[in-house]
């Protein structure tokens, strides 16, 4: 599996879709493992209707994603180095003596992202407010709405541009072995100046997994028909799954991209790669 090279836009979107087919069962099971107890509180939540339970479904998601993408990341370098993929290796990868770092990396990447987004939204807040003061109206009905609503935009785009910059953190920490700090600075280091070459291939990836997302609703919906009003007990759990396996190739393409920068950057090639699988 050629993916330890340079890499164009179109061979970057091939290489994480031939991974993903050819490979997809231990892929999904990494994946999918760590996520248990994400998957858990989501449904333990699922009635509340506070944006603010919404939000700590996001942070404790991202957590343990962190974890699943470190074991997709070892096995990844696995199948590019023709190694044999091992399930058991991928997860105690994660969980073992990375995974403290692995959780600062998490934690550091969501402190990016959540901090200017609460600072944004309570910025929001104040704006209402103070045109409320200026009017004379009452403000108490909209200050929720424009605070969450705030939160919630910053987020989804303060989010991306952060893990455009640190998301190849957690690949540094699982192949290179290197502190948090250290892999926040590397993974800032591989992607300077290469924002728009990375950004590309997922943004045809978002496109090419929405279309199956919206494919997999309507199908859904119309199979469903009438019973749609009471859905059955298998649906929640299966809708779960089927979100986390359109998910899943972007965290191939995260791992593919780092291979293409550090080929780009540094000249790394398989036996390179075959060296760090062994820290």
């Amino acid at each position: 599996m050629g993916c330890v090279r340079e890499l164009s836009t179109g061979e970057a979107f091939r290489s994480v879709y031939s991974i993903y087919f050819h490979h997809f069962f231990v892929l999904f099971g990494t994946y999918i493992i760590p996520l248990i107890p994400a998957i858990a509180f989501s449904a333990a939540i699922q009635g509340a209707r506070h944006p603010a339970w919404g939000y700590l479904d996001f942070v404790v998601g991202s957590v343990m994603g962190r974890f699943a993408f470190g074991g997709v990341t070892l096995l990844i370098g696995d199948l590019c180095a023709r190694n044999l993929p091992s399930l058991s290796r991928c997860l105690r990868k994660a969980f073992g003596r990375d995974a403290y770092r692995l959780a600062g990396v998490s934690v550091l990447q969501l402190l990016l992202i959540v901090i200017p987004a609460l600072s944004i939204g309570c910025l929001a807040a104040l704006t209402v407010v103070a045109d409320a003061a200026v009017r004379g109206r009452a403000w108490s009905a909209n200050l929720e709405v424009w605070f969450w609503g705030a939160v919630l935009t910053s987020t989804l785009l303060g989010g991306t541009l952060i893990m455009l910059r640190y998301g190849m953190a957690v690949t540094v920490v699982v192949l290179e072995g290197r502190s948090v700090f250290e892999a926040m600075r590397r993974s800032k280091f591989l992607t300077r100046g290469f924002l728009w070459h990375m950004l590309r291939p997922g943004l045809a990836l978002a496109v090419v997994q929405s279309a199956l997302l919206v494919s997999g609703v309507l199908i859904l919906a119309f199979a469903m028909g009438d019973s749609a009003a009471k859905p059955p007990w298998w649906l929640g759990p299966a809708t779960t799954l089927f979100l986390y396996a359109l998910f899943l190739p972007f965290c191939i393409l995260f791992v593919v991209l780092y291979f293409d920068l550090r080929a780009r950057k540094e000249a790394y090639d398989a036996r390179a790669l075959s060296e760090d699988l062994k820290r």
